[in-house]
């Protein structure tokens, strides 16, 4: 199976599927039996704002959709897999996964497959090979023609850091400061300096987040204080460090489940 996967590309066109206006949000479970496919899905869905829960194995995915409650599933497809035929089939007839909707990841000879799904109330197709250029594209195109698009994409966060801190240099006063990493996303961050004295403002270039093994070098835009604790956007990321943030934030929400 070919996997074309351009983080470059993707970065670049993002901002263009981002929406921010009132409404409700969207949580979304994803099964993928490809490890490189699951974590790229997971990490584009992240970025563009919506609630994402990826599963690597079938067995969970009833028992993921019954925990709570979710707008859509993608789900991993593949011809005379019977186990899964009876996953969409639940999902189907019973109530406990109503108003679930399925978009199926399938190869796109699969004609009696696409048939079936549509019989049992698929919203819509991401044929295979999987090419992460157009899958946001395809993707908000299914949602919007079932008419399911949200009003507001809501960035998942986590709080629950295990050995974190916020490195960067004071250049003002020519010094190293440090300060304690309270939220992340996949968009920016908060944090409560540990000199409380200090007022910060504009972008900070180089800063470094520590969390346990992980080292993620970035710079930051101020946009925001309350209190001690200051919000700021992410003005500098690389590719390899946002994915790694979209998956410690997404492994945190899974650790809830």
């Amino acid at each position: 199976m070919k996997v074309f996967i351009d983080f470059n590309y993707f970065y670049s066109i993002i901002q263009k599927y981002i929406i921010l206006y009132l409404g409700k949000f969207m949580r979304i479970l994803i099964y993928e039996s490809n490890t490189k496919i699951r974590e790229s899905m997971m990490a584009i869905l992240i970025m563009a704002g919506y609630d994402v829960v990826a599963l690597r194995e079938k067995k969970h995915i009833l028992r993921t959709l019954g925990k709570r409650p979710f707008s859509i599933a993608v789900i991993d497809i593949e011809e005379y897999d019977e186990e899964m035929n009876n996953i969409i089939e639940a999902i189907y007839t019973d109530d406990r996964y109503k108003g679930i909707n399925i978009i199926a990841h399938i190869d796109e000879t699969s004609k009696e497959i696409m048939t079936n799904l549509l019989e049992k109330g698929a919203i819509g197709f991401l044929l295979k090979p999987f090419n992460e250029k157009d899958f946001l594209a395809r993707f908000n195109t299914i949602i919007d023609k079932a008419n399911l698009k949200p009003k507001k994409l809501k960035y998942m966060t986590t709080k629950d850091f295990d050995n974190s801190e916020l490195v960067f240099r004071d250049d003002k006063n020519n010094r190293i400061l440090h300060a304690t990493l309270t939220e992340l996303s996949a968009v920016g961050l908060k944090f409560i300096p540990n000199d409380s004295g200090i007022n910060l403002s504009g972008v900070i270039d180089n800063a470094s987040i520590y969390i346990g093994p992980y080292t993620l070098n970035l710079s930051i835009s101020i946009i925001d204080k309350s209190g001690e604790e200051y919000s700021g956007n992410f003005t500098y990321v690389s590719l390899f460090n946002l994915k790694l943030i979209c998956k410690l934030v997404h492994d945190k929400h899974l650790e809830k489940l």
